[in-house]
């Protein structure tokens, strides 16, 4: 039974139909006799206005379609919802109090099954329409004026999915496949496309499982999507192959489950991963996007442009603007331009146009290096970074690198304000770091003559004893008088302060070069650039400054790298990676620092921030390990042994580090600040320097020793069981997070030059359930054996 016309407040009518099962529950049930006779308190006036809108809305819907009738309820229902008083009829807009209007309107408008009505209304082409007879002109017209509909629908969604992300109501339209396909197919839509890409992200994050591709119709849109509306589609995407509400994994939970649970929202979007990878097209224009020639003049920005400029002269009242309706139709750039609700006109958005042109292009190249990005860690790297060799992706990146990164006269990078164009500098730097990470033959960012003097490096060091040919690939190289990207990256980096946001991607940049191989004649090269001199500089001089410390939830689409933690740790990766296994360079780095006279404080901030500065501190203890074995091997020529051993002695950096006193103190800082409760992937690192300097003491014989100055510092700390309860749960820690055939174990094998079955061995030894073995750490506390039984993930 319908309610009886003004007898109650019409919130109220509906929340008690809900209960009692009787009366209105939705618009299309309601009489026009019901709504027109609604006489409300001013408090339920919006309430009305809602009901009045939805109802004029279903009708156009169900019966004759009205364009400037839908557009003139939209606008009422926008107003209502978003606070803005824009609305021409003054009742409403006195009427409507600070409680009613905003959210409670949106929660009115939820309630009376609103979504359902705009859903419909955004997804169903009217019938007999345009109408027929009509010009092409005409037709034209009609069917901008439907776009201009549909695009304020798609903006009230997006207005209710943002704000009631928790809502029943908003859940179920984040499930609906059909609203997802037609959102895709309006990301082709000249005036919907920004709209349909924000509302896209929306309920990508609202699902509760990722939204799977494969039965979207990509290829369908990839065929009809312009190159000026591929951004939207490639930001969609890269939402699309990565689990939204996937957390960092927290280590010792993965030691409660015994392995790691492969949740079916990553399996979807691996498999989104592997769709897109093996679309030849997409990744195509992917590059073709990130390495275009950039064109000032852009048509299709003349069109938003114009469509912006009809919406002005259309509604020329200030108290009827529609900015919030530009916005949308400049695809969102206007927030970048100044632009407020009073008194902007025609003028000031043609003010602003060439700068709006630039922004455009440089958001397409960020969300194209993104979702590149992406790719190249998901399952089909492989072919996708054989498609970004074979593209020549690196040279063409060297070949604009002053567009990405200008510099003035004396080489400095010129700071820009523009958001959008840092973004393009960082996501460029991320997309060369991804590429070198994942690549084998990283000669590609080298020019042929620079590779040629590698070559002679490693002929001088090696002196036609192992001389091997350092394979370039000619065809795939980068060319110019300039030089090639690694060189470029290098001479940006030493004239970027310690403190800018892209010192942290230069350097992870120039790190994932090296990492894998460590080869003299790479380092030496690097070396003779700078890179050693200006990383430890930059380091020392990190000690003195401001900078905000990490943050634990780094957004992968953000500008991360900008505080202290993160620039001191990939200078002292960078550093670590230079200078491993080769004499000389440590050498260069030493007598920098006592030139300089900052080797104390480059001790200090070592030791201060061990959790940054671990990388390093393991590179060198490594390196001291192959240089005493050298030593060693060497012990027949008598001389050639003594230079060996005295070269290690008169390097401040390495007498430092082959103090035993030294490197405990090290183990025992590391075990202050990491327990099986705070392990992550970042700080997992230090364990296994810990363990390093505990195996090269196994090997020498000094286990029993660094394990009886442990026991003494406990002692004298009053802390009973501190360190080898800590130390032991790690340990078993350890032994279950890396398997001898994972990729885990591979890179820890790669990146030390130690097999895995000695690092094994090493557990085992410390671990041995014996109290007479002075190298167990049951040796020396007993009283583990209850501590691993009451531990039930450490059985």
């Amino acid at each position: 039974m319908l309610p009886r016309p003004g007898s109650q407040p019409l919130v109220c009518s509906y929340r008690w139909a809900k209960v009692s099962g009787n009366g209105f529950k939705a618009v299309s049930q309601l009489s026009d006799q019901f709504v027109s006779s609604r006489h409300e308190s001013a408090e339920q006036l919006s309430s009305s206005v809602t009901l009045q809108c939805l109802f004029t809305l279903e009708t156009c819907h169900k019966n004759a379609w009205d364009n400037n009738l839908c557009l003139e309820n939209l606008q009422k229902l926008y107003t209502l919802i978003t606070d803005e008083r824009v609305l021409s009829f003054d009742d409403v807009q006195s009427a409507i109090s600070p409680r009613q209007s905003g959210a409670v309107n949106r929660e009115n408008l939820i309630l009376l099954s609103g979504l359902e009505v705009l859903v419909k209304l955004l997804l169903s082409h009217p019938v007999h329409f345009p109408a027929s007879g009509q010009s092409e002109l005409q037709k034209r017209k009609e069917l901008d004026a439907y776009d201009k509909v549909r695009f304020l629908v798609i903006q009230i969604l997006h207005t209710i999915c943002s704000s009631h992300t928790s809502t029943e109501a908003v859940k179920r339209l984040a499930s609906n496949e059909n609203l997802f396909k037609n959102l895709l197919q309006f990301l082709t839509n000249k005036i919907l496309s920004f709209g349909a890409m924000i509302l896209l992200e929306d309920l990508i994050v609202l699902r509760d499982e990722p939204i799977d591709l494969r039965f979207m119709d990509i290829d369908k849109l990839m065929s009809a999507i312009t190159i000026d509306n591929f951004s939207n589609l490639c930001r969609v995407l890269s939402f699309a192959i990565v689990d939204i509400k996937d957390e960092p994994v927290e280590l010792l939970k993965a030691i409660d489950a015994r392995e790691k649970v492969t949740t079916k929202a990553a399996t979807v979007c691996e498999q989104n991963i592997a769709f897109l990878s093996e679309m030849p097209s997409l990744v195509s224009l992917l590059i073709d996007i990130i390495t275009r020639k950039f064109e000032q003049s852009n048509k299709l920005f003349m069109e938003y442009l114009g469509v912006a400029i009809d919406v002005l002269e259309e509604n020329s009242s200030p108290a009827n603007s529609l900015i919030a309706s530009i916005r949308m139709a400049l695809m969102g750039m206007p927030e970048n331009l100044g632009i407020t609700n009073q008194g902007s006109d025609t003028a000031a958005l043609l003010a602003h146009m060439n700068r709006m042109d630039l922004n455009r292009d440089l958001l397409m190249r960020v969300e194209g290096i993104i979702l590149m990005v992406g790719l190249l860690y998901g399952g089909s790297r492989t072919l996708i970074l054989d498609v970004l060799v074979e593209k020549k992706i690196i040279p063409k990146i060297n070949n604009y690198f002053e567009f990405f990164f200008k510099t003035d006269s004396e080489g400095n990078l010129r700071e820009v304000n523009e958001s959008t164009h840092q973004n393009l500098r960082i996501q460029v730097l991320r997309l060369v770091h991804s590429f070198c990470d994942q690549q084998t033959n990283n000669c590609i960012m080298l020019t042929s003559s620079e590779l040629n003097e590698i070559q002679q490096y490693h002929d001088e060091y090696f002196g036609g004893e192992g001389t091997q040919h350092i394979n370039g690939i000619p065809e795939y190289m980068c060319e110019g008088s300039k030089g090639g990207l690694l060189t470029k990256l290098v001479s940006l980096l030493t004239k970027t302060p310690a403190d800018s946001i892209y010192r942290f991607w230069l350097s992870r940049a120039i790190e994932s070069f090296l990492r894998g191989k460590t080869l003299y004649p790479f380092q030496t090269y690097l070396a003779r650039l700078g890179v050693i001199e200006d990383t430890a500089t930059t380091i020392t001089s990190l000690s003195n400054t401001n900078l905000p410390s990490r943050s634990h939830e780094l957004d992968e689409r953000s500008t991360s790298g900008s505080n202290y933690e993160d620039i001191l740790q990939c200078s002292f990766d960078l550093l670590g990676h230079v200078v491993k296994f080769n004499m000389p360079a440590i050498q260069k780095l030493s007598d920098h620092l006592e030139s300089s006279h900052t080797f104390g404080d480059f001790l200090v901030v070592i030791f201060k921030n061990v959790i940054d500065s671990n990388m390093f501190v393991r590179c060198i203890i490594l390196s001291l390990d192959k240089f005493a074995r050298r030593h060693r091997a060497a012990a027949a020529a008598a001389e050639k042994g003594a230079a060996s051993a005295a070269a290690i002695h008169g390097n401040k950096i390495l007498w430092h580090f082959d103090n035993t006193s030294i490197r405990l103190s090290y183990v025992c800082k590391i075990m202050d600040c990491i327990n099986v409760d705070n392990l992550t992937q970042d700080n997992v690192s230090c364990l296994n320097t810990a363990i390093v300097i505990l195996l090269f003491a196994l090997d020498n014989g000094q286990l029993p020793l660094y394990l009886t100055t442990l026991q003494r510092l406990e002692q004298e700390k009053s802390y009973p069981g501190h360190y080898f309860r800590n130390l032991y749960n790690l340990l078993v820690f350890w032994r279950l997070h890396y398997g001898p055939s994972g990729k885990d174990s591979t890179c820890l094998q790669e990146g030390s030059g130690i097999v895995f079955h000695r690092w094994a061995y090493c557990i085992s030894v410390l671990l041995e359930p014996n109290t007479f073995a002075p190298t167990s750490l049951f040796h020396y506390q007993s009283d583990l054996f209850t501590h691993a039984h009451n531990d039930h993930w450490c059985d």
